[in-house]
């Protein structure tokens, strides 16, 4: 376009139609992208309200002096209403966009005004224009149902290899479990809702699962020399999923108590689980996730012919890449395509643990565990990382790896980029398969302590602390063995090596309750792989935060305080002050993890976000 096309555009007085009906020669259509934000226009909201309710009906009773049954049936539904506002909708953002020097709207639309996405801050129009652009609403129900229904027989055989015979429970379980998502028509809409992190289609889906199970406990030995007690449990259940067919799960453990006070214990277990409905059913939709750098951005494919061909191929334009005009991920945020897939598998899971559990007479009221744990999951229900699905191909950039194809990675047919609008960029497609595994170990050790420090005053001190030696994550045979323990990144989200809870609690009357609670939560830093492939995150003066350093988050320490009171049997009045020291987290930055965990410069779902709060409750029972 011509800078005189340009100035007759900007001037001209009608639309696309002049005042006879005839083409108005100088209006023209322009297609850009613009990265703003919009703080003129409020903060974007979600506000949920939840509801539920869950209905227990049972009975049991003797068959015999050592057997009883149990039966039991429950059914449960809960509805989620998301509404979000300060969102704005692209087709009155078009329409605003679509303005006459006059300062009207071509279309006419009632109260539509011109905006100004190109004003300074603080200048993004007039109050009408920001209102008819941003005042709309979103809504998003979800609902989910549960009913089952469960038979055990509970007893012992009478006999024995000890004075204590071989218990044992035998039973039969069936489980419903039905979902819908229902979203209003904007927000199922790909890029009707600006900002949003993507469309949420409507999902309906359902599956049951019929169990039987049994298990045995065989005591061995009891009062023998070497052994007070050594006891064998073994169990077994065979499940059938109308989804992913049958399985046939098993445990063998057992316990020893060496003397009166000091028991090793250990599990060996071959376990399941099935995909959920979310994992099966989801419309495949594009959303949001976040990328600092895309390899094909700026200056690299300029003169690297193999990079650029590849660049292409994804959908780029040749005239951008050629002129090394891609830009970086806008906000570092990219387009990804997930859905579920009903093709999914069960997966498979073998885990063992070894520890001991000790209570000393010498001090009364302490006991303390300590358990070595190791999972392997194997066919885990999974999808690529964004780190894996970049590396897979530009690891080996070439057209002829099939991991470059568009069916893999889908560019912006207009920038080049890997964001913008989903109608018509996929970005990276992360599909759910079976091909992952899963490997972690680690220690768990709780320590529980009670004594009278009065006749009428009690202490209670408890401490639950896990320390994971490692977590690697592998969504393919072809795909890096990711160590995420103590890192953080847009394939990792933050865990700490070390995490612990500790409860210190006085009462007083056996009515009155103060508690103090202390959350730990050791330190964590950028993913060594993350560096390599997208650079050292910013350390430095930010003009919003101060001086940041991005690379790391250290320990976090959140203090809880309580107080109970039981007012008789039937009612019990609390109230709690969470994160009394008001423990702000550590900012980050917007792209160095994935969208759905990284928000607003944090992890709120790993650090409190919502700093010193309080609350009450009254809990009665009937």
């Amino acid at each position: 376009m011509t800078a005189a096309a340009c100035t007759a555009g900007i001037n001209t007085p009608f639309g696309p139609t002049l005042a006879d009906g005839s083409v108005n020669p100088d209006f023209v259509n322009v297609n850009t992208q613009v990265r703003r934000r919009t703080i003129e226009a409020g903060t974007r909201q979600s506000a949920f309200t939840s509801t539920l309710f869950n209905i227990v009906v049972g009975a049991r009773g003797a068959i015999t002096d050592n057997i009883s049954y149990e039966v039991s049936g429950t059914y449960g539904e809960s509805e989620r209403i998301q509404t979000q506002t300060g969102f704005a909708r692209r087709s009155r953002l078009d329409d605003s966009l679509q303005a006459l020097p006059n300062g009207t709207c071509i279309s006419g639309n009632a109260g539509c005004a011109p905006i100004n996405l190109f004003g300074l801050e603080g200048n993004l129009g007039t109050q009408d224009a920001i209102d008819y652009v941003f005042n709309l609403t979103q809504q998003v129900i979800t609902r989910t149902s549960i009913a089952t229904v469960n038979g055990t027989v509970v007893g012992d055989l009478g006999f024995g290899f000890s004075e204590t015979p071989i218990q044992f429970a035998v039973g039969g379980e069936y489980r419903s479990f039905e979902a819908t998502r229902n979203s209003d028509s904007a927000s199922q809409t790909p890029g009707a809702v600006v900002g949003a992190g993507g469309a949420a289609p409507d999902i309906a889906g359902s599956y049951d699962v019929y169990d039987a199970f049994g298990e045995l406990s065989i005591p061995i030995f009891e009062g023998e020399s070497f052994a007070e007690s050594l006891t064998l449990d073994l169990g077994a259940r065979y499940s059938d999923y109308s989804t992913a067919g049958t399985k046939f799960t098993w445990k063998a453990g057992g316990t020893w108590e060496v003397i009166p006070g000091l028991t090793f214990r250990g599990n060996y277990q071959r376990s399941s689980r099935a995909p959920n409905i979310g994992e099966l059913f989801a419309p495949v939709s594009t959303g949001l996730s976040n990328l600092a750098n895309d390899p094909c951005q700026g200056a690299a494919p300029v003169g690297n012919a193999t990079l650029a061909a590849v660049c292409i191929a994804q959908g780029a334009p040749a005239g951008v890449v050629n002129a090394g005009t891609i830009l970086p991920p806008a906000a570092g945020q990219i387009n990804i395509t997930t859905g579920g897939n009903p093709n999914l598998s069960t997966e498979q899971a073998n885990t063992w643990t070894i520890g001991t559990a000790f209570q000393p007479d010498a001090i009364p009221g302490l006991s303390v565990t300590v358990d070595y744990w190791n999972i392997k999951v194997t066919g885990a229900v999974s999808s690529p990382t964004v780190g894996d699905a970049i590396a897979a191909c530009f690891d080996n950039a070439n057209v002829a790896n099939p991991f470059c194809s568009s069916q893999f990675i889908s560019r912006n047919p207009s920038t080049g980029g890997l964001d913008g609008d989903p109608s018509n960029t996929k970005g990276l497609i992360l599909q759910q398969s079976n091909l992952g595994t899963i490997s972690t170990d680690g220690v768990d050790v709780s320590v529980r302590y009670n004594t009278d420090i009065t006749d009428n005053i009690g202490l209670a001190m408890s401490f639950d602390g896990t320390w994971t030696n490692k977590n690697l994550f592998q969504a393919s045979s072809t795909a890096l063995n990711r160590e995420c323990v103590g890192f953080y990144s847009v394939n990792c989200n933050p865990q700490s090596e070390f995490a612990f809870s500790q409860r210190t609690s006085v009462t007083i009357d056996e009515d009155y309750t103060i508690s103090l609670r202390w959350r730990y939560l050791s330190g964590v830093e950028q993913e060594p792989q993350d560096i390599l492939d997208n650079g050292q995150a910013f350390i430095g003066n930010s003009p919003l935060f101060g001086d940041v350093d991005f690379t790391q988050i250290p320990a976090e320490s959140y203090f809880d305080l309580s107080f109970q009171w039981d007012v008789n049997e039937n009612v019990l009045f609390t109230l709690t002050a969470q994160n009394i020291l008001d423990n702000q987290p550590t900012v980050v930055g917007s792209n160095i993890g994935s969208t759905a965990f990284n928000s607003g410069n944090i992890y709120p779902s790993s650090y409190d976000a919502q700093g010193r709060r309080y609350g009450a409750s009254v809990k009665f029972k009937f």
